[in-house]
């Protein structure tokens, strides 16, 4: 917590972004740096299901490429949260990550093909 502390009254940082996927880390983060007017975005689209998601500055994440709407929907205060819609996209993401043994990016780029967005899931 030290170094978050420091980060957070360092007029050179303007906030953070987290993806520890650590509910009770990601609480002390938004505590620490909103006490401090500053930027807390969150990379962790599993975060999402953790009504705490709301209080962040917005959201970084790789499933942002293939589910854009359902990821702003879960910032948008007007929105009711749809848990059950995240835990099937981050279902079907991982279900994807077995079958080729890759990571989240690569996942996601083997999707988008097989959706014909991108002809080639290659860099």
């Amino acid at each position: 917590m030290k170094f978050l502390e420091e980060a957070a009254n360092n007029p050179k940082v303007l906030g953070i972004k987290d993806t520890s996927g650590e509910p009770e880390y990601f609480e002390k983060v938004l505590e620490i740096f909103h006490s401090k007017g500053k930027k807390v975005m969150q990379g962790d689209t599993k975060a999402g299901q953790n009504e705490s998601i709301r209080k962040v500055d917005g959201m970084v994440s790789v499933e942002a490429n293939l589910y854009s709407e359902d990821l702003v929907a879960l910032l948008d205060k007007n929105n009711k949260f749809n848990s059950e819609k995240l835990k099937k996209i981050m279902a079907d993401i991982a279900n994807r990550k077995a079958e080729i043994n890759g990571d989240s990016t690569a996942a996601i780029k083997s999707i988008l093909v097989d959706a014909k967005i991108f002809e080639s899931d290659l860099a």
